[in-house]
């Protein structure tokens, strides 16, 4: 089994040999530093993406997709917002980490809200 899918991991990696690598986006930390880069490749037979780490304290290519892209997560950002990366597809938007910061507690304190609420009935 693990030989089939190494084999066929080759041949999709194969298939973006001739690809057209398109930066497309920074990628942001809470702190507003940026902390990767966000690709895309482009080939005839196939598309596909990889992110790079911006820091060397993170490994260098930290996550990438064959026959898949970003661009349905990445278009739910409004154009004045920056991309805010946490780990593998885990993304969020805002014009500042203050922002994003604001957003996760609000979402947070909704969700405690909600668990307090059934908990009590």
């Amino acid at each position: 089994m693990v030989i089939i899918v190494t084999k066929i991991a080759q041949l999709q990696l194969y298939n973006l040999r001739d690809g057209k690598i398109v930066f497309k986006e920074h990628l942001y930390d809470i702190d507003d530093t940026v902390v990767g880069y966000y690709f895309a490749v482009e080939s005839e037979k196939t598309k596909g993406y990889f992110i790079t780490s911006a820091v060397d304290t993170i490994d260098p290519m930290i996550q990438y997709g064959v026959d898949v892209d970003l661009e349905e997560t990445l278009n739910k950002k409004m154009k004045d917002e920056k991309v805010y990366y946490f780990g593998v597809n885990k993304f969020s938007f805002g014009k500042s980490g203050k922002e994003v910061k604001e957003k996760f507690e609000k979402a947070k304190s909704a969700t405690l809200k909600k668990l307090v609420h059934h908990q009590i009935l």
